[in-house]
């Protein structure tokens, strides 16, 4: 293959899956490119759960081990061809916080417990200024001991 081929061309995910189809990855990496890009692989579970619709064969998602590995990985893909000796880096796009998941948590009776998420949250716990703000006013609610303590030395802040 030429190298004009691959000169700013974006693949949308089932042309890429032909691409690799066609020829083995060592020699799509071995290819010299000229300009760099990229290409995103968005959500392949998504995307050959529909095979039919995007008109690609039958015989592509069942023969090659590859594709089939494609078609089960459910995350997140960015893969970027650099310039330097067509270097391949995958790089998986993963969730860094699940707050909701931080919510939930088991009690002695192995019940779950969902709450709102404060101290129980990761590093993340109640900022001073959060519980200032509630202070400032008219106070009807919540007469807890740290509130108390909190009103007392208020003024003196």
């Amino acid at each position: 293959m030429e190298c004009g081929l691959y000169t700013g061309l974006v693949l949308v995910p089932h042309l890429l899956a032909l691409v690799l189809v066609a020829f083995a990855l060592e020699e799509l990496l071995t290819v010299p490119l000229v300009e760099a890009f990229v290409v995103f692989l968005l959500h392949f579970r998504a995307f050959w759960g529909k095979t039919r619709r995007h008109g690609i064969p039958h015989v592509i998602t069942k023969s090659k081990s590859f594709i089939r590995r494609l078609k089960n990985h459910h995350l997140t893909m960015l893969q970027i061809f650099a310039k330097a000796g067509g270097l391949l880096q995958a790089v998986r796009g993963m969730k860094t916080h699940s707050g909701a998941a931080k919510r939930w948590w088991k009690n002695g009776q192995g019940e779950f417990v969902r709450k709102q998420a404060g101290r129980r949250h990761g590093n993340v716990g109640w900022s001073r200024g959060r519980i200032l703000r509630h202070l400032n006013g008219t106070v009807t609610a919540a007469n807890t001991q740290r509130h108390k303590k909190l009103g007392k030395l208020l003024p003196h802040m």
